[in-house]
Formats: C-alpha cells, structure tokens, sequence
C-alpha cells in the first residue's frame, strides 16, 4: 500500500539509514533522496526511522477497542491512530487489548519461582516472562508463588460454612473466599469444617504413643498427624492414651461422669444424640475437661445462664453445694486417679471454686495432673500381642532383634500357655545375667583364631582338619575335595571405561600384599577394572611393592590417608572416587579365582533387576596359598540365599560381593558409627529397600581365617554390632502378621478354617491355606 507521507522537505530523507535499510539502493547507486521521490515512496518505502517507527505504531492501534476503553476519544471524533501516536502515548495509553495485557500481567510473573516451579521452562531459553505470556497462562500455570498459593487456598474455602461460622465477625457483603485469602488465614481463622476439626483433632495427637501403638505407622515411616488425620479417623485408631482409655470405658461410666457435667453446666441431663455425639468425641480425641469448657462456651455464646440446682455464680456458672461439690471430686477421682481425693486436695479444689474457676478447669487438673498422666502412660505388657512382647524381650535382654524363628517360637509357647510371660522375662533375665557376670560363658561363641564357623554347614573346621586335609593334598598331588558343581556362565560384556571399582583398605599389610597384587591384576576383566587401594596411615612402607604394578597398570590409584581411619571410612573414601558402575571389596588376605570379578559383573550386566551378587566361598587356615590350592582342600559355605529373613541370621554377601554404585547414590554410604559389621548393616538398609540380591553358585573367592583379622580376632566387636543391627531392622523386615494377635492374623488370612487349623503355628497355617486355595476350584 503507498505510502502517505508529507510534502518533501531538506533532510527528510534520513541518507544514511535510507542506504542501510534497503540495501537494493545502495547495490544500484541511486541517491537516496532522488529514489524516495521517485519510486520508494510509492512502493511504500520510509523515508527514515522515525516514519517506520510511526508507521508501525499506527498499525498496532485497535481502533473500535480504543474508543471503547477511552471514552475521551471517541467523544472528541478523533482518529484513534491519531490520538494515540499525537498523546495517548505518552500519556501511557495503550494501543490494544493485547499490550494492555501484556503490560498488567508482565510485572505478576516471578522469572526465578517460574524456571524452579516449571523445570521445563527452565530446561529452555525462553525467557520465562514470555513464556508466561505466550503459553503458561492459557495452560494454567502460575506467574509467582502468591499467585499459586491464592489458587489452592481459593479451592479450600467453603463460603456458604464460612459465612455461618465468622457471622458478625466479617462484613457480610464481603466474597467470604476473598476474606480468607486476603485477613481469615492470617487471623487463624478456618477456610471450611474439616480443617477446623483436623486442628482440634492434631492438637490431641500424641506422636510418640501414636507411633509405640501402631507400628505399622512406625515401620512405613509416616507422619503421626498425618496418618490418623487423612486414614486413623476411618480405621478406629485412637490419637491418643487418654482416648483409648475413653472408648473401652464402660458406657455406665460414661453417662454418669457425662451427666455430671451437663448437670453443673446446664441444669439438665444430655439427652439421647448428645450422649451419642460426645461419646464419638471422646473416641476422636477430646477429654471430658474439653466437653465441660465447650458446654460453658456454647452457653455463655448464646448468652444464657445455667438454671441453678441451688444458686448461681456472676458469671453464669453453676454454684454447687457443697456434697455435691463433694461428690463430683469423689467420682471424677475416682475415674482418673483411682482413688478419692486427699483432705489437702479437696481444699486446693474448694479454693478454686471459691476463685470462680469454672467445672472444666478443676476437672483439667484432675484428668491431666502430673499423678494422672503418670497412670495413663504406664506401659501394659499385658496388652501387648505376643509376638511384639517376644520382640521387646529380645532387645531389651539381649541387646539385638529376634529372628522370626525366635518370634514364633516364644510367641507360640505364650499362646498355647505352655509358659508365662513372667516365666519367661524371668528365664530372658536369668540368662542374661549369667552371660554378663561368667566372663568365661561369654566368650562362649566368640571368634576363635584356629575354629571357623562353615556358614550354611553343620561342622567347624579346625586347625587339625585343614593341617590334615593339606597333608593328604602334598601326598597325592591328584587329589582334590572340592565337591562344588560347576555351571554355565553368564555372559561378560567388555567396557571401554572401568566397570568394576575394586576398593581395598590397607593397614599393616606388608605381608599379604605382594600375593595380593599378584591375584587382582591376573583377573581376566582387570583392564576393564579399575583398583582403589585406601592406606590408612600404614606404617609399613607397601607402597614400595605397589609401584611396580602402577608402572604396568594405570588403572591402580594408591591414595594414602595421613592419619589412622577405620575400614568404612576408607571404604567410603574409595566409593566416592569410583568411576565403575559395580563395585567389589578385596581383603589383603584373600584371593579369588582368575574369573571371579568376571562372573559378579556378568551377572550384573545380564540380569538389571539385581542389585547385589554374592557367592559362596572357600576358607584357609593357611597363607600365601593360590586360589587353587585352597579350592582343592574343598572347605566350602553353603550361604542361605537373602531374604527378609535369612538376613537377620545370616550375613551372607559378608565376602567379596559386588554391588551396584547406583546403591550408594539412593541409599548412602557405609555407616562408620561401625567398625566391623558395617557392610551389614549396609546390607540390611538395602533390604528394607526392597534390593535384590543375587547367588553365584560357583565358589569363586576364598577366605583366610585370619587370626589378626577385623571380624575373627578374639576381641572382635562384630558380635555387638551384629547384635545391634538386627535390633535396629529387625522390626522393619519381620512381618506384622507375624507379631499381630492371633484374631487379627486369622482375619487377614484368607482361607482359614478354625477347626483344620486351630493348635498349628502360623507358618503351618498360612501353608494349610495356600494349599486350600489352590485346590479350590
């Protein structure tokens, strides 16, 4: 469309920006001014940038909704072009819709809250301000933290509620929504019903009862509050001692005590629905101090006085006689204390009736006296399941968790009454003492520098088995007494980077460590391995023997700790500098089969839903032999397979397992409060985690018993740790069902006859029910 400009004129014609902004003149050499006036002005060209600029303006103008949104305009006939590029402009006006919006909603939109609360926008280049504007607000996103919190809130408030509940506080006439966003919540008022009851109900809830009481909150790790708040309500759990205590009181008692206070509050009985409704109150948490003072409250708000059984306070309250005064004391001593009131505390309470202090607050400092909360939360053994009772024994006498094993067993002799619980604390202590004052019994099972323990096999070796099965090997070089099977192996896939992280700690091991290089750098994957070799303040120069090694292997990184540190801290020194997506532990003194380091990362590799792979392995009583040597001699573990409860008493992947670095990254690094037991209790972390653990069947890593060792010398502290592990998981791996009541464990348990059933454990009787199911047709 040509161009509408004025008249020529000198200098109207900008030369210099004419020639840059289009350069087809300045390719043809014309004069700027000469082609304007010829040509360009009719081609619609500008003559310079303030006309473009002007030209521009003019045609964001919209000009039906400019008069509209100004009156003045379009009242003065004005072209509203015109008047915006001549004044609207500068007067701050706004051209169209669009930029008006643009212009209210631009300073709302937070840019850092935005990038965090919408990573995708973040993620981008986009500059978040547009992004609001051009697509987060037609998608519902937020421009700042105000604005979000506004929207929630806008959803919580019930306005028809509100209104009833703050009548006369807040105008009425005033959006009941907008009153809460913008005074209610900051004047602790309530946006709906639910959110003023949960306050009453959270304020009843005692976290640490409610967590003792239902351990299956406890184990899930959930929030007290929370829980009995959105589920415990419906599920008939009490919030608190008190209100236990409430709902399995008699219903005479309760309509006694509640008449009583309806009696001294109002004049009159509860009738039948208010018996109901404070009886579910009491259930949910409230105390009968709290039914008194809301009665008192309920009262004094619609400004009328208790009728009298004899006369009246100033403030509205009932003046009892003095037997009755009397006898109120009596019952509600009675009912929190167990006991009538002594003459000196009948007095301090006449006193504060004589003060004027209301029912509610003489019987608050009955029901939650110092000598009434004492009582409430006095500990009942008696109520507690069998199987949680045996539980508590177990720790409490010996220090660590008991085995389901142990669980069942106890817990079965106290159902079938065979023996007491008094019988058998007495029992539990006994023999706790007898450990703790025969020093000599104690170290009964202790580690014993020439007797190992064959894990999974019902004999030890000692040191005259293996002396005599070494001497019939040295007589017939032929001979061999390994009768582990072999098997197919998984398939190994190489790396370019490391994929194994071997990490070893070293103190004091000048002796072992040159048969130890010897045996790690001869496996076949140690180039696609990487060793970390932790020396923690070793004094005896092994570094001299490690040189070597480096000189042909870049893949050994020696880090030296200039200061003594226990194994898991330099286990976790060596993790954190890890680049292997596995990790192995290797001992100074043990060894492994060439292929060992190969089967664990195959098994890895092959099969993703494993997290750890642990295998069975030889023991040596005797050093500086080759992995073979001691295969021959064929003392071989027979481990348990993990599970939740294998675990509890076998730590099985104790011996050069490999494991994924992903474990520590989700889970944490090994717990150095431990110095011999820590990878147990790492192991335990993983299974409350729901980790998988992995058999090799091939025993491809071999043991010495050292007599110098962390976990067999005499004064080893594994037994304590181990102790104290099980005792901190035990009750997060041993099912509920297993220490539930017995009526709670035939509920669950689909498929129970009683009559099939009854006098068998629980183990036969959830097998009875499996096998009645699959028969079933």
């Amino acid at each position: 469309m040509p161009n509408t400009h004025p008249p020529d004129a000198p200098g109207y014609v900008d030369t210099a920006w004419y020639l840059s902004r289009y350069p087809d003149v300045a390719a043809a050499g014309q004069d700027p001014a000469d082609h304007y006036k010829s040509y360009g002005r009719a081609e619609g060209r500008y003559p310079n940038a303030a006309a473009e600029d002007a030209a521009s303006l003019r045609a964001q103008v919209d000009p039906v909704w400019y008069r509209e949104r100004y009156p003045d305009v379009a009242a003065s006939d004005m072209d509203p072009a015109d008047h915006y590029l001549s004044y609207g402009r500068a007067e701050g006006r706004f051209p169209d819709a669009a930029t008006e919006k643009i212009a209210v909603v631009r300073p709302q939109v937070d840019p850092v809250w935005y990038r965090e609360r919408y990573p995708d926008v973040g993620a981008g280049d986009m500059d978040p301000v547009d992004h609001y504007l051009r697509f987060g607000q037609a998608e519902g996103r937020f421009p700042d933290a105000v604005a979000e919190e506004r929207a929630v809130l806008r959803t919580q408030v019930d306005p028809v509620w509100y209104r009833e509940r703050y009548a006369g506080e807040i105008d009425a006439a005033q959006d009941p929504i907008d009153h809460y966003i913008l005074k209610g919540r900051f004047e602790g008022r309530f946006p709906n019903e639910a959110a003023e009851v949960q306050r009453l109900l959270a304020h009843r809830i005692d976290v640490a009862w409610y967590l003792r009481r239902y351990p299956d909150i406890a184990q899930a790790g959930r929030d007290p509050v929370e829980h009995y708040l959105a589920f415990g309500v419906q599920e008939g759990r009490a919030p608190n001692a008190l209100a236990e205590e409430y709902r399995n009181e008699p219903q005479t008692i309760f309509e006694a005590l509640l008449r009583k206070i309806f009696f001294a509050t109002t004049g009159r009985d509860a009738t039948g629905p208010e018996k109901k409704a404070w009886h579910r109150k009491l259930k949910l948490g409230l105390d009968y101090s709290s039914i008194q003072a809301a009665l008192e409250g309920s009262r004094d708000l619609a400004g009328q006085a208790a009728p009298a059984l004899s006369s009246a306070t100033p403030d509205g309250t009932v003046a009892l006689s003095e037997a009755d005064f009397r006898d109120y004391l009596l019952m509600f001593h009675d009912r929190f204390l167990g006991r009538a009131p002594r003459d000196d505390e009948y007095l301090k309470y006449m006193a504060l009736k004589a003060q004027g202090s209301r029912l509610s607050d003489i019987i608050e400092t009955i029901e939650f006296g110092e000598e009434a909360q004492k009582l409430r939360h006095r500990p009942d053994l008696a109520l507690l399941p069998e199987g949680q009772f045996v539980q508590l024994l177990f720790e409490i006498a010996f220090g660590r968790g008991a085995t389901p094993r142990e669980v069942e067993h106890y817990a079965n002799a106290l159902v079938q009454k065979t023996v007491g619980r008094k019988d058998l604390i007495e029992s539990f202590f006994n023999y706790a003492a007898v450990e703790k004052l025969n020093p000599t019994r104690a170290q009964f099972g202790l580690a014993q520098a020439h007797v190992a323990h064959l894990y999974g096999e019902r004999e030890n070796l000692t040191i005259d088995r293996w002396r005599e099965r070494r001497d019939r090997l040295r007589g017939d070089p032929k001979a061999d007494f390994d009768t582990t099977r072999r098997h197919p192996r998984l398939p190994y896939s190489r790396s370019a980077k490391p994929e194994v992280s071997i990490i070893t700690s070293m103190y004091k091991g000048a002796k072992y460590i040159k048969n130890f290089m010897e045996n790690i750098t001869s496996q076949t994957i140690f180039e696609d391995s990487e060793l970390i070799i932790v020396d923690a303040a070793s004094p005896e120069d092994e570094i001299s023997i490690i040189r070597p090694y480096q000189a042909k292997h870049a893949n050994i990184h020696y880090h030296r700790i200039d200061y003594r540190i226990g194994i898991y801290d330099a286990w976790n020194y060596a993790v954190e500098k890890s680049t292997g997506r596995f990790l192995t532990n290797a001992n100074l003194d043990d060894c492994r089969a060439a292929e060992s380091l190969e089967i664990q990362a195959a098994a890895l590799q092959t099969l993703p839903f494993v997290d750890v792979v642990y295998q069975d392995v030889f023991y040596a009583m005797e050093r500086d032999l080759s992995f073979d040597d001691i295969r021959r001699c064929g003392f071989a573990t027979n481990l348990p397979v993990v599970s939740r409860y294998n675990l509890l008493e076998f730590n099985s992947p104790h011996n050069a397992p490999m494991w994924r670095r992903s474990l520590h990254d989700e889970l944490g690094l090994f717990d150095t409060n431990y110095k011999s037991a820590g990878d147990y209790e790492f192991w335990m972390r993983c299974q409350v985690a729901g980790k998988t653990f992995f058999k090799s069947n091939v025993p491809h890593v071999a043991y010495y018993v050292n007599p110098e060792g962390l976990s067999t010398r005499p004064d080893t502290r594994g037994i304590a740790e181990a102790n104290d592990i099980t005792k901190r998981y035990c009750r997060q791996l041993v099912s509920e069902h297993l220490t539930s009541t017995e009526s709670d464990f035939f509920h669950a348990l689909p498929g129970f006859d009683a009559e099939q059933d009854g006098g068998k454990s629980r183990y036969e009787v959830v097998q009875s029910c499996l096998r009645r199911l699959a028969s079933a047709p």
